[in-house]
């Protein structure tokens, strides 16, 4: 059991940054010689490195090509995949269903913060 569920919310269109990166995830977009998706997983695992956590990609928009990418890390990630997208709290309520944690952190897969 997890201390902690982080849900990445990576299933939207993207359509704002589609004349860059074509039909790919933005979460996959990539950033010098690597993607969003490990910039961003990197980050969580220097921030998150001393709480037992789990991540939760809530999927839609091109959700086989983040599985295929994100299946070769060596991370275990659990998906949750909408079969009708209904928007960004539909999404988060879905994938907190997969979780096994008391404590939820709900993070856009475009964004990384301090």
């Amino acid at each position: 059991m997890s201390n902690l569920s982080i849900i990445i919310l990576c299933g939207g269109f993207g359509t704002r940054i589609k004349p860059s990166i074509g039909s790919k995830p933005k979460i996959l977009a990539p950033i010098g010689e690597s993607t969003f998706f490990d910039y961003l997983t990197n980050w969580l695992e220097l921030s998150f490195n001393k709480l037992n956590y789990e991540i939760i990609l809530s999927l839609g928009y091109g959700s086989e090509e983040i599985i295929n990418y994100s299946s070769k890390k060596t991370f275990k990630f659990k998906y949750s995949t909408e079969p009708n997208q209904q928007g960004t709290l539909a999404a988060a309520g879905l994938a907190s269903s997969y979780s096994d944690a008391k404590d939820l952190l709900v993070l856009n897969g475009d964004t990384i913060f301090d």
